[in-house]
């Protein structure tokens, strides 16, 4: 009686928490998601520890989250997390799988192996990201060059990736993001100043918090045309 009673206590400070650290995150901030609406989403989830690991840098930065912008007239496409910093623009594409992640940085189609041997494609999220930093080029007119592709998938999966030869593409877990990206920053000269990152993200502010209107578009682009 008393072990359950000690139990209920331990999960219910658990709970707040977690609770009171979700309500003081920047995600929070960002999203304006309720702690129940993320911890009831995968996705939602799973962009949050993302930032939450960003959060980590100790460097000066601006982070834009679930950006909705035009991939052409008929489709909208949708982007992850976007990190602004001096030395550029870091496009987050955010994969929640688990099992074993089998993939080519140049096959169309990457395929994840769970729950014994049950296989499933899905679209290579390093051709989804490339898109997205186009369509986002062009919303910002800016570079292409300025921006970096990062894939990152929750510690819940093993990646079997092919050796990554393009020059800014990452693909690694959500654990090592931190680590990664201070490596990547220590070997990058500064290419946005101050103001810069503070128009980037300005821009980018309108292009959040989408409609859920256009969050069940049917011409929402999630990477790949038939």
């Amino acid at each position: 009686m008393y072990l359950l009673i000690f139990l209920a206590v331990v999960m219910i400070f658990v709970y707040l928490v977690n609770r009171y650290e979700y309500h003081n995150s920047n995600y929070k901030d960002l999203t304006g998601n309720t702690y129940n609406e993320v911890m009831n989403d995968k996705s939602k989830y799973s962009e949050f520890l993302t930032v939450e690991e960003l959060e980590r840098l100790d460097v000066e930065h601006r982070i834009a989250v679930n950006v909705y912008i035009s991939q052409n007239d008929r489709e909208t496409t949708e982007i992850n997390v976007i990190y602004i910093c001096h030395y550029g623009i870091f496009v987050i594409e955010s994969k929640n799988y688990n099992g074993l992640i089998y993939g080519d940085e140049n096959h169309r189609y990457w395929t994840q192996v769970y729950s014994g041997n049950k296989k499933e494609k899905f679209y290579n999220p390093v051709f989804q990201n490339k898109t997205h930093i186009k369509s986002l080029a062009k919303v910002l007119n800016i570079h292409e060059n300025k921006m970096k592709s990062l894939i990152v998938f929750s510690e819940k999966c093993t990646l079997k990736i092919g050796t990554i030869k393009s020059n800014d593409v990452y693909v690694f877990n959500r654990k090592d993001l931190a680590k990664i990206l201070k490596t990547v920053i220590k070997n990058s000269p500064e290419i946005l100043s101050k103001d810069e990152i503070q128009e980037i993200y300005s821009k980018l502010k309108k292009y959040t918090n989408a409609s859920e209107k256009i969050k069940n578009d049917e011409n929402l682009y999630f990477g790949e045309k038939d």
